[in-house]
């Protein structure tokens, strides 16, 4: 009983075990995310439970030297502080990585399928590569890869976008403009579709 009872009070000092647990420097990010980081109503707002702790560290030390500057980007620049420290990110990414991710519910099974395609396979008349190849069957994080199953669709839509228009230039944003430039705009938003249902 004591083993057990000394346990549970280290599972409540350390980490964040308890998702209820909300450190003070979330207290903005869970405005947008929700504090299980699934985000709010709004689709444009991304979902950031089980990111990665890698890729969610530079996409944040991307906010703080505004080398974000996608339009959804602005909204980060009011919140973020230019004085967060690497200890205040430390939480904020353990965080959130430790969240559990909720399943999407599949908004177009059609527009799913077709993009189930593109993910799985590629579309090599085209140049495309399977998405799959980087970013896994699942779409679950891989260190310097994001999680991105189950991401909004409207966010993922603007983030093609900020790719192929080179506004958004951090993390690979290159290689991902390279990879998506040659597909359509019904293409990109099966293949959102697709990551979505993930």
């Amino acid at each position: 009983m004591v083993v057990v009872i000394l346990f549970s009070v280290l599972l409540a000092q350390t980490g964040f075990a308890n998702q209820k647990q909300e450190p003070v420097q979330v207290k903005k990010c869970v405005m947008c995310h929700e504090t299980d980081g699934g985000s709010s109503s709004d689709d444009t707002v991304p979902k950031i439970a089980g990111l990665g702790d890698t890729y969610f560290r530079k996409a944040m030390s991307s906010f703080l030297k505004k080398k974000r500057k996608e339009p959804t980007a602005s909204m980060m620049y009011k919140v973020i502080s230019p004085s967060t420290s690497d200890a205040d990110l430390d939480i904020i990414v353990d965080y959130f990585s430790h969240q559990e991710p909720v399943p999407a519910p599949v908004a177009d099974p059609a527009l799913a399928a077709k993009g189930k395609i593109i993910y799985d396979e590629g579309l090599p008349a085209k140049g495309i590569i399977a998405c799959a190849a980087c970013h896994g069957d699942r779409g679950d994080a891989n260190f310097s890869i994001p999680r991105i199953a189950g991401q909004n669709i409207s966010y993922q839509l603007t983030q093609f976008d900020a790719f192929t228009q080179q506004t958004r230039k951090d993390v690979d944003s290159k290689m991902m403009a390279r990879m998506i430039l040659n597909l359509s705009t019904d293409e990109l938003t099966a293949l959102a579709h697709y990551i979505n249902t993930l």
